[in-house]
């Protein structure tokens, strides 16, 4: 948000209105959203775009564009036959390309419009400007696997920038040696004048690209065909060994291998009319201003590949019209380098340490391959070799004059005085050489000179600065002795009255100290004392409390194991009765088996039964008066087992008390437990609340 609020502010500084800054804005997303237009390819050799398509929606709304003739014109292209116009679909790669030319184009419109705004507000009202500051930004020699028209024509403006580089530091440095008539052997130096009519002079490569261009038929093939047999002669074309779609070009960097696929379609690559009419239509209020500024067929560009489905009768057509995107490119070069030679140029270099774009690492190969393509080791050497500084007389005499003494500088001849002032410097005559109006330096002479001089300047102002310091500081001593002088009576007088007040004030109050200090010493001995007596009393009534509750706790766990024990001992009575019936039960069961054979064998005889039947009747009489007494033992056992069931109930209620009992007790132990450590926080807290009154009342006794 910052970058863009400052992007605003800089634009209205400039004079741009913020109407104009919204349009510019508009435009430049309506590009971004047709770049994502989707194209549907159809049956018949057409394309078409959705209705619903979001990009395009957008892109018709910020252009002031109705959506279906966008649409219609983003698939369709117009042919003029003679007298007539016909509309023909496009496929898909063929909507693309020109809606990527129609695009760019609607992009280089508005930047020359933003260009010329800028130059209005920059102009001060001038029409013409004379003395001007331009920055020329260019990227270098172009040499890719892979190279084409793209590469081909920025290593075509290298080649010419290199020359006027050329011309700049070694035909123009040493000319101005001739012209001052100083001894001086000439240098040879690369020059790439004939690589540049290889490209641009009459059947060099663009014109006969261009003638190609201009055939129905001409072909990519064709044209490195006729390349082949037309420039084998110049040195800097060769023609490479295998393949027959490529060739050779060798530039002052080095030889770059060029692939013809392409080069056609790129140079003939124009805007749709239909394109150009349908901006027209644009509601915007500066549709017409700003994206009418470049005519059809003016502003291409190398970047894109077009289709090689067009057909090549439209194209010629189209040619006779337009011109070629070498062409086009070739006359701005021309006016370019024209600009060029009518300034001071200045030079900077940028060098890439490594190709991977990696922080401190430095490929000293790849270095040396770059100065020496942009021609930075030929200058040194020129530069190594000649006198790079130069002086004039009167300058050189106005600046280094002072490096001698005063009376050797005569008034009126200068240049006696230069040679007296290089003399006395300079031993060995080589370092420079004295011209018609000039006085050239080796490298490294003018630093010399220029320390010389700042240390002679720098000499002269610490001379200087020492004298008026030294005035400077003896007048402030004397001002500042006298003046502490008479500071120091008052103050000594001062000083020895507060010294005898202090100690007076100090007796006073050692005495005070005293009698404070053993007040606060009783009051605390006496808060101390009781407060350890109400703590050993809540302790040793704590510890009471706590055997009495251990004293309570056995004698009830004793009962209850009492009652317990009791009721074991009377269940495992019973279980042992019980078996002993049973086995009682069985033995007697068995006896009265064997019994029961010998009566069998004794029934047999008639003396027998009425043996039986007397012991029969016995025995009925004797078991009446037997069921009589089982049935009063039956009651007698029914009561006593009722008494002990009333027992165990007794037992089982005294065990739930005792069990409740238990509970209460360890419910009052823990609350008793608590009690016991609020009681012991406590006694800490009063414990620091005194030693804490105490250092407080000692603090205000000092």
């Amino acid at each position: 948000s910052s970058g863009i609020n400052a992007e605003y502010g800089g634009l209205f500084n400039l004079g741009i209105t913020e109407e104009q800054q919204l349009f510019l804005f508009s435009v430049l997303a309506a590009i971004l959203h047709m770049g994502n237009i989707t194209f549907n390819e159809e049956r018949n050799d057409s394309c078409s775009i959705s209705n619903d398509d979001e990009h395009l929606l957008i892109a018709a709304k910020l252009l002031g564009l109705e959506v279906p003739q966008l649409q219609k014109w983003l698939c369709h292209k117009t042919l003029k036959a003679r007298n007539e116009t016909v509309v023909m679909s496009l496929k898909q790669k063929d909507a693309v390309s020109g809606m990527e030319a129609f695009v760019k184009h609607i992009y280089a419109s508005l930047f020359l419009w933003v260009v010329k705004l800028l130059n209005a507000a920059l102009s001060n009202g001038k029409k013409d400007a004379v003395n001007f500051i331009g920055i020329l930004d260019i990227y270098g020699f172009e040499m890719f696997e892979e190279n084409s028209f793209e590469q081909f024509c920025i290593n075509y403006a290298n080649e010419k920038l290199q020359q006027q580089f050329n011309q700049h530091v070694f035909k123009l440095e040493q000319a101005e040696y001739v012209k001052e008539q100083i001894k001086w052997s000439f240098i040879d130096f690369t020059d790439n004048q004939p690589c540049i009519d290889l490209i641009e002079k009459k059947l060099g490569i663009i014109d006969l690209l261009d003638e190609q261009c201009r055939m129905n038929r001409g072909t990519d093939e064709n044209w490195v065909q006729i390349l082949y047999k037309e420039l084998t002669d110049s040195v800097h074309f060769q023609k490479p060994k295998t393949g027959t779609d490529q060739f050779v070009i060798v530039h002052y960097a080095d030889k770059v291998s060029y692939m013809c696929h392409g080069f056609i379609a790129k140079n003939l690559d124009s805007v749709n009319e239909s394109h150009i009419n349908l901006l027209k239509t644009s509601s915007l209020d500066l549709a017409n201003e700003a994206l009418g500024g470049a005519e059809l067929g003016s502003i291409t560009s190398p970047k894109r590949v077009a289709s090689k489905s067009l057909t090549r009768r439209s194209t010629a057509q189209t040619l006779t019209k337009t011109r070629t995107v070498g062409a086009q490119f070739k006359t701005s070069l021309n006016l370019l380098m024209d600009a060029l030679s009518t300034t001071v140029p200045h030079f900077i270099r940028c060098i890439k340490p490594n190709d991977d774009k990696e922080p401190f690492e430095f490929v000293p190969t790849r270095v040396v391959q770059q100065l020496r393509a942009c021609g930075v080791i030929e200058t040194v050497r020129i530069s190594a070799a000649g006198y790079p500084s130069r002086w004039s007389y009167k300058e050189f005499e106005s600046r280094y004059s002072l490096l001698v003494h005063s009376k050797r500088i005569r008034k009126g001849q200068t240049v006696d005085n230069c040679r007296v002032v290089l003399s006395s410097l300079v031993n060995d005559t080589d370092k420079y050489q004295f011209g018609k109006t000039k006085i050239f330096f080796r490298a490294g002479q003018v630093a010399y000179f220029e320390k010389l001089r700042s240390e002679r300047q720098f000499n002269a102002c610490v001379m200087m600065q020492a004298r008026v310091r030294s005035w400077l500081a003896a007048k402030r001593y004397n001002s500042v002795r006298s003046a502490a002088i008479s500071v120091q009576c008052v103050m000594r007088g001062t000083l020895a009255r507060r010294r005898v007040q202090r100690m007076r004030e100090h007796r006073a109050s050692v005495i005070i100290q005293k009698h404070v200090r053993g007040w606060v010493q009783r009051v605390k001995y006496q808060r101390l004392l009781v407060s350890v007596l109400f703590m050993q009393c809540r302790y040793r009534a704590q510890v009471a409390y706590k055997e009495f509750l251990s004293i309570k706790y056995e004698h009830n766990a004793r009962i209850i194991q009492k009652h317990v024990r009791g009721w074991l001992a009377r269940c495992a009575y019973k279980q042992h009765v019980q078996k002993i019936i049973k086995i009682q039960s069985c033995v007697r069961r068995h006896l009265a088996k064997k019994k029961l054979k010998a009566l069998k064998v004794e029934a047999r005889s008639i003396g027998h039964f009425k043996k039986l039947n007397i012991k029969l009747e016995k025995r009925i009489f004797e078991m009446q008066l037997k069921s009589k007494d089982m049935v009063t033992e039956r009651n007698n056992l029914l009561e006593e087992t009722k008494q002990n069931l009333e027992e165990l109930a007794v037992v089982k209620k005294q065990l739930g008390e005792e069990t409740r009992s238990r509970e209460d007790l360890e419910k009052e132990l823990s609350s008793t437990t608590a009690e016991l450590k609020d009681i012991r926080q406590n006694y800490l807290a009063m414990k620091l609340e005194i030693s804490r009154r105490t250092r407080e009342e000692e603090c205000s006794i000092m």
